[in-house]
């Protein structure tokens, strides 16, 4: 995403982005590319465990390949956490009503 858009990276911080969390499918294409290009850019980022997926491999299965993202994204700084403890911290301080989602 940031490297096929230059200049997203410069529009996120003229709006005051700091942070980035990344859910997608395809986990090691566009998910861990995206997560990859927003730290080269200078953001902090977040993949949501859960919120990520890929297709079985012959000789994988698609869990199994997602943790291994996982893991190589948590070696370049990548904070990974479950997408049910992102929505339960952003419940507790009311950013959001678990009952609008």
């Amino acid at each position: 995403m940031f490297t096929s858009n230059p200049d997203l990276a410069e529009k996120l911080r003229a709006l005051g982005v700091e942070d980035i969390i990344s859910i997608g499918i395809m986990s090691e294409y566009c998910v861990e590319e995206t997560c990859k290009g927003a730290l080269d850019a200078g953001f902090n980022v977040t993949l949501l465990s859960g919120a990520h997926s890929t297709y079985n491999r012959q000789t994988q299965s698609a869990a199994e390949i997602e943790c291994e993202v996982e893991a190589r994204l948590r070696e370049r700084r990548v904070v990974v956490r479950s997408w049910e403890e992102l929505v339960a911290a952003w419940a507790d301080k009311e950013r959001i009503s678990p009952f609008s989602l």
